[in-house]
């Protein structure tokens, strides 16, 4: 069966396995990579490696040893760290979800093409839709044809279809850069649980926009940005979002996508609760659109527990006049219909409190009914109810006793698990189980050392496919017990800051000094790394530049020079006049830059404010410049330039 070729492709550093194979086909002669191996060979790589692609794992190791090519090259693949096909692939320490990858249909750059020819791994990442070497969109199908490129026959520089070159494509230039740098610092950083989260409101995102228009690359990941960038921001983009679409459906169904995930959105507290309080009132009309919900997701549209759910379906709260409710009967519309009739502010027979119960003894549960429920002692369960993890308002004193919402229960269990009960359930030791947990890239979401709540808590999805063998089988692991070395904590407490003394030295939340920390801006001390210690130089380092009198920021900038950011950026960052300092939540000028504008503008107009001086239309300018009755003067540092007009000439139009 082993095939010896006559011309041996030697792989280029980040290139697919999907481009080596096709080189391969290519340099041996063959028109396509089926070719390349032959029917018989092609029939035993399906036989022995079934339910795989070409470019999986087992059938590229058993392609090679047909071939007789080196096994080290399996490295060219994105290996999946399961079984299955929807099993998330490996990228370093991090596991890389197949939504956020193009894996049947390639991108590229023209110009990285052109010098060397083949396809790079790093365009395989949907949130990379440009070059950050060259700053250009990359291409995803033939500029002649439009024929999706599949890697599979032809050559690696030319469409197979009708054999057009491939980097004589039109190129368009990214102004986006910033966010696909973003991305590739978060790929560097390697951070498993930020990452996580990253790829969570990705993909809610995603499914988000399809309900009326698909989003491209650019945007999407612009919103994701501006997720964990500007809160308000995203809060207040995701609600006009919603309202423009109000028509199609109710906010909870709109919203189901990161219902499905809320879990996962522990970055910023309420995300979805505030998005969904600035929505419209929702009227069901001729536009409404209408899909099928799992019983799962009917609960989460309405916010109710298991228990609730089937006493409701018992009531035939869907009006379908049946008895037992089956998966076809949940759809959008009755669910819609539902939640409307229940909305005090139409119908005031019925409220949707009312789907949690108004009796005390059935929606409220006593410790040990907690305790019970969530495999905990009663001490672990009275420090739980006294954290954020349930809202205030549902708790009640009476006298010693404290009463929790069934709902906060049940919502609680289902998304999350105390560190005690995890290691219950697996068998194992629970004094090192947060520490072994870590080791594995398993970081609990609070505890004493993440957000000093007094119990380690884990969210369910982070631990789904977690075995007790995987936690037996460590050895050695970073601890935070035993007697520390008195020098090595003063060395790192007089060289570093908690997140807490980082944020009050830059004047900023804890958070934002946490994703600070994350994107890399701030260095996070290797020393003590279970805990978060950030290195005093580096926090000194940004606060210089921050606070230093030598910038300033954008806004202050527009300010100063009479104009919007919009134009600011148009007229003298694009034309290079002033150069912006990207830190995340600061975007700041050099103040030498501008008093060059400054003084620049002593003599000369933009033609805004040419027109607005002359007390016309802001068109008015440009008329005269056609006809000849003024000049302009174009400037700048860069390919695109300024149109500017002296100031004395415009003056001189006035006399």
């Amino acid at each position: 069966m082993i095939n010896s070729l006559l011309v041996q492709a030697i792989p280029y550093d980040d290139e697919t396995s999907a481009s080596f194979l096709l080189r391969t086909a290519q340099l041996n002669g063959h028109s396509s990579v089926y070719q390349l191996f032959g029917k018989e060979r092609f029939e035993h790589l399906t036989k022995n490696t079934p339910n795989c692609d070409l470019t999986d794992l087992p059938r590229f190791k058993l392609a090679l040893d047909v071939l007789n090519i080196n096994i080290d090259y399996e490295k060219l693949v994105l290996a999946k760290v399961g079984p299955t096909s929807r099993s998330p692939r490996k990228w370093g320490e991090l596991r890389i979800d197949d939504n956020l990858l193009k894996l049947q249909e390639f991108s590229y750059c023209p110009k990285c093409l052109l010098k060397e020819p083949f396809f790079k791994k790093i365009w395989l990442f949907k949130p990379i839709y440009a070059c950050p070497i060259h700053s250009i969109f990359l291409i995803d199908q033939c500029g002649n044809c439009g024929l999706s490129i599949k890697l599979q026959k032809g050559l690696i520089t030319h469409c197979p279809n009708c054999a057009f070159e491939y980097s004589r494509a039109t190129i368009k230039h990214c102004d986006t850069l910033s966010n696909i740098e973003w991305f590739m610092n978060i790929l560097k950083e390697g951070d498993a649980n930020f990452f996580h989260e990253f790829t969570s409101y990705w993909s809610a995102v995603e499914k988000f926009a399809q309900l009326q228009t698909p989003l491209n690359a650019e945007d999407q990941s612009h919103i994701t940005f501006e997720y964990f960038t500007n809160q308000a921001l995203s809060i207040a983009r995701l609600s006009q979002w919603i309202n423009n679409r109000i028509e199609l459906a109710h906010p909870r169904i709109q919203l189901l996508p990161f219902l499905k995930d809320q879990s996962k959105f522990y970055y910023y507290t309420q995300y979805i609760q505030l998005i969904e309080k600035n929505c419209n009132p929702y009227i069901p009309n001729a536009k409404s659109k209408v899909s099928q919900l799992l019983p799962s997701e009917a609960m989460l549209v309405l916010g109710i527990g298991r228990g609730k759910f089937k006493s409701l379906m018992k009531q035939d709260f869907l009006n379908l006049g049946k008895d037992y409710y089956s998966f076809d009967d949940f759809l959008s519309t009755d669910v819609e219909q539902f939640i409307i009739s229940n909305n005090p502010r139409i119908s005031q027979s019925k409220t949707l409190p009312n789907l949690n119960g108004s009796d005390a003894n059935t929606s409220q549960l006593c410790l040990n009914e907690v305790a019970e429920k969530l495999d905990i002692n009663y001490e672990t369960a009275r420090k739980l109810v006294k954290t954020h993890w349930f809202n205030r308002h549902h708790q009640k004193r009476t006298g010693s006793s404290i009463k929790i919402s069934h709902i906060d229960l049940e919502n609680f269990d289902s998304n999350y698990i105390v560190a005690s009960a995890l290691a219950k359930k697996l068998a194992v030791n629970p004094t090192n189980i947060v520490e072994k947990l870590s080791s594995l890239g398993i970081r609990a979401i609070s505890g004493p050392h993440i957000d000093k709540q007094p119990i380690n808590i884990f969210s369910r999805s982070s631990i789904e496919n977690l075995h007790r063998d995987e936690i037996c089988g460590i050895e050695h692991y970073l601890t935070r017990t035993g007697r520390s070395k008195s020098k090595s904590k003063n060395f790192t407490e007089h060289n570093t800051y908690s997140l807490a003394e980082a944020a009050s030295q830059l004047k900023i939340g804890q958070q934002q000094a946490a994703f600070l920390t994350q994107t890399g801006i701030l260095t996070r001390s290797q020393i003590q790394p279970i805990s978060i210690r950030i290195e005093k130089t580096s926090v000194e380092m940004l606060k210089n530049k921050t606070q230093n009198d030598d910038y300033i920021s954008i806004e202050n900038a527009s300010t100063i020079l009479n104009c919007t950011l919009n134009w600011l950026i148009q007229y003298w960052c694009k034309t290079g006049f002033l150069e912006i300092e990207e830190l995340v939540y600061w975007r700041l000028i050099k103040k030498s830059e501008l008093d060059q504008v400054i003084k620049l503008k002593e003599e000369y107009l933009t033609g805004t404010e040419a027109s607005a001086l002359l007390g016309m239309r802001h068109s008015h300018i440009t008329n005269l410049q056609k006809q000849g009755l003024i000049k302009p003067y174009y400037m700048g540092k860069t390919d695109k330039k300024i149109r500017l007009f002296k100031r004395s000439d415009v003056l001189g139009l006035m006399a």
